[in-house]
This record gives C-alpha cells, sequence and structure tokens, in this order.
C-alpha cells in the first residue's frame, strides 16, 4: 500500500532499494522471510520500520530494526536487535538489544544501550574494529 509522500508500505525487496520520503511513515512489511535487507535513504515525519536494515534512516518518531542495522539511523528513538559490521544511531534513545562483537557502534544520545552496557550521551562498542593491527587494538582497549 502507497500512498505517495504519506505512506510508503513494501512487502518485498526489490521495492526496498533506494530513496523513501514520506510525511508518516516506511515500512517494509511482515514478510520478511522473503526480503533481504532493505537499502538507501529513508526519510519520515513519522517512523521507519524494517527487517534488516542498510543505508541511512532519518525520523522525527522512531526508527525501528527488527534484525541487523548497517548504517545510520537518526530520530528521537532508535531501536535495532543487533549491529552490523558498522552500526550509528543519533537520537535522545538509543538502543541495540544484541550486541555484534564482529561490528562498530556508536551511540549518540541522552540514553544509550547496547546489549549490557549503557551510557548517557555517548556509548561506543568495538570501535578498534575500524582500524587494522596494533592501533586498532590498542584503541579497543582504551575505549572498552
Amino acid at each position: 500500500m502507497n500512498i505517495p509522500f504519506i505512506l510508503n508500505w513494501t512487502e518485498r525487496r526489490p521495492e526496498d532499494i533506494g530513496a523513501r520520503v514520506s510525511l508518516m511513515a516506511n515500512v517494509q512489511g511482515q514478510d520478511h522471510l522473503n526480503s533481504l535487507p532493505a537499502k538507501g535513504v529513508w526519510v519520515a515525519g513519522g517512523f521507519n520500520t524494517s527487517a534488516d536494515y542498510s543505508g541511512v534512516e532519518v525520523a522525527v518518531g522512531f526508527n525501528n530494526v527488527n534484525g541487523e542495522l548497517y548504517g545510520a539511523s537518526c530520530g528521537l528513538v532508535n531501536y535495532a536487535k543487533t549491529n552490523g559490521r558498522f552500526a550509528l544511531q543519533v537520537g535522545a534513545v538509543n538502543q541495540i538489544s544484541e550486541y555484534n562483537p564482529a561490528g562498530t557502534v556508536i551511540q549518540i544520545g541522552l540514553h544509550n544501550r547496547t546489549e549490557n552496557q549503557s551510557s548517557p550521551f555517548i556509548n561506543v562498542r568495538g570501535l578498534g574494529k575500524c582500524f587494522r593491527g596494533k592501533k586498532g587494538a590498542e584503541l579497543e582497549s582504551k575505549v572498552e
């Protein structure tokens, strides 16, 4: 169901690639078994929700990723089940339920939580994975 620039709702991956702009919401439907990650840029006045997401999500309300977030999520509230190789969340409340140690998470907001680690203002996990060798290991030990 699509109402241009008001509500974008898709069930399958081919329609989930590219840019979406919506006054109300961008939704990847419940057919998650047949869907691969949504990719691109999603901008919504209300909320964005998807199974897995790779790209940039921006919403005034909230961003909900029921799977893996690989990219950036900016809104009042940002939630992802787990992170990909890199996940950035910027908002008042940021949550990643299950931390994937193979990736890097940066959260900026009033309340930030990645699995069992909470921190106000800024929360960083796995930053050393962005760098190789001795420099990455050294940075990892300082941050965590």
